[in-house]
Parts: structure tokens; C-alpha cells; sequence
């Protein structure tokens, strides 16, 4: 323990690097880091493949059913900032650190973090991202939305509220094909992970923007490609 300040002084140019870093990510990126690199959203992704390779049908998660996990939502993020401010560690709880030693290291309280991790993976296999349903720390990322680089957008005029964005989104948030006025559709709860955009059959109807331009949307062609390909199969 004596040689902690002087090894903290050492690196620290590193770790004000790390933590720059993370900084950055956490508050320009947002919660694209849930949709496309967070570790325990490709497990997650990965059961939901299994379970649609063996012909087993999911739990529908509909406006009733996800009223339940509001309140397990709001247990996780108090317990998790209330571990900030007491000085605890998180990760000793949190299913993600069985799959990513970056994020948690490789000593593992099996009583607790397994027993969650097993929760979490059956859960899964039945109920698409189960736990970005209730994740705490990606619900404090989407509070910074308003700061995020790469934005979800819609244009009204040229939505016909099918629906289909709304039975794609993991997140099962409605205000995605609801929204008629707004150009700007992204919510605290949402992964911005693009199934919307890819499920969305009307060309420019949804799209995500970086920076301001456009790099994604919806396309008709786009969409019909994809539903024969689904058909053959």
C-alpha cells in the first residue's frame, strides 16, 4: 500500500488518459456503445439466436409487461449510484463483468455476479436484451442524450405508422412510430442500435446521423431484400 501514490503518480498520464477517454465515450457516444460494442448486448444477441434457431418463440415484452421493469430499472441505478457514493464496486454485482474482464476483472464473486449472470442469460434467451431492459448505466448515459454525436431521426411525412419500427425495437419504445411532429426521436431508454431504421419499410422514414449528416436509413429496396431473404429461409 506504501507504494501506491508513487506507482498512481507514475501512470498518471495514463490514467488521466483512461479516464479522458471514457469521458468522452460515455458523454459524445452514448448509448451506441449499448447497441453495437457493449460485451453482455452480444451475449445477450447471441441467446436471442439460439432460441430462434431451435423455433422457440420469445416473450412478447408489450406496454404492460415493461411497466414491470420500470421498477427494476430504478433499483439497479439507485444501487448503482449508491455504490458510487459509498465506495462500493458494482461490478461485484453486475452480470456484464463475467464476460469482460476490461470491464470487471477476472476475480468473480460466483455467489452473487453467477447467480445473476444465469438470471440474465435465461432471461435472454426468452425476452430480446432482457437486461439493457433495466441496465444502469446505459439508462444514465441516455440522460446525455441531448450531447451524443450520432442521433436517431424521423421523418414524419414520410412514416405510415405500420408499426414495424415499434415490433422491432428491443426497448419496445412506441414513441418511435407515435411521434409526428419531432424530428429528433431518440429517448433515454433507447439502445440506438438500428433495428428500427432496418425494419422500417418506407425509404428515409428513420435514419441515424452523425454529426448532423446522415450515414443510415430506411430503404423500401433495402427492406424487401431482406423479407425475401427471410422468406427463403
Amino acid at each position: 500500500m506504501s507504494h501506491l501514490p508513487a506507482l498512481l503518480m507514475r501512470n498518471s498520464g495514463y490514467i488521466l488518459w483512461f479516464f479522458a477517454t471514457l469521458f468522452f465515450c460515455l458523454l459524445f457516444f452514448g448509448r451506441i456503445l449499448c447497441g453495437f460494442l457493449c460485451p453482455l448486448g452480444l451475449v445477450q444477441d447471441i441467446m436471442d439466436k439460439i432460441r430462434q434457431c431451435l423455433h422457440i418463440r420469445p416473450i412478447t415484452i408489450d406496454e404492460q409487461r415493461n411497466k414491470i421493469f420500470q421498477p427494476l430499472k430504478w433499483m439497479w441505478t439507485i444501487l448503482f449510484v449508491g455504490f458510487v457514493f459509498a465506495g462500493g464496486d458494482f461490478c461485484d454485482i453486475c452480470p456484464a463483468r463475467v464476460f469482460s474482464s476490461s470491464m470487471g476483472g477476472w476475480w468473480i464473486n460466483y455467489a452473487v455476479t453467477g447467480f445473476l449472470t444465469v438470471f440474465v442469460l435465461v432471461g435472454s434467451f426468452f425476452i430480446r436484451r432482457f437486461w439493457c431492459l433495466m441496465c444502469p448505466l446505459g439508462f444514465l448515459m441516455g440522460f446525455l442524450k441531448r450531447f451524443n454525436l450520432f442521433k436517431l431521426k424521423k421523418d414524419c411525412t414520410a412514416c405510415t405508422g405500420c408499426g414495424a419500427c415499434y415490433e422491432a425495437c428491443p426497448m419496445r419504445i412506441k414513441s418511435i412510430y407515435t411521434e409526428r411532429e419531432q424530428t429528433d426521436i431518440q429517448t433515454v431508454d433507447c439502445l440506438m442500435c438500428g433495428e428500427c431504421i432496418h425494419k422500417c419499410p418506407e425509404n428515409g422514414a428513420i435514419s441515424m446521423t452523425f454529426c448532423g449528416k446522415r450515414i443510415v436509413r430506411s430503404s423500401r429496396k433495402g427492406f424487401m431484400k431482406k423479407y425475401h431473404t427471410s422468406k427463403k429461409r
